[in-house]
């Protein structure tokens, strides 16, 4: 592989590498406030006890866990574009 080609690689990784931690930034602090209202709801639905506000913490409960989910896709794919950067940087020198 040419050293152009892998210089151009290598910036496109970290362009990708920068995008994925701005969104991975932003996830973490919409869970710290999704977990602290999917908490908030669960307590109004034991005080409550109406249905409506059991609903309500069950679905504040199920966006958490889908960001969760989401935050480590994210992780896995750092992990992977690392790996690739170094391999692209064994090459290169």
């Amino acid at each position: 592989m040419g050293r152009r080609l892998l210089q151009r690689r290598l910036r496109k990784l970290g362009n990708t590498s920068r995008r994925l931690r701005e969104e991975l930034r932003i996830l973490d602090e919409q869970h710290r406030a999704l977990a602290e209202e999917a908490d908030e709801s669960g307590v109004r639905a034991l005080v409550s006890e109406h249905p409506a506000a059991a609903a309500e913490g069950r679905q504040a409960a199920r966006h958490v866990e889908r960001l969760s989910a989401r935050r480590d896709e994210i992780l896995l794919a750092l992990v992977r574009l690392e790996a690739e950067q170094d391999r692209l940087l064994d090459l290169l020198g």
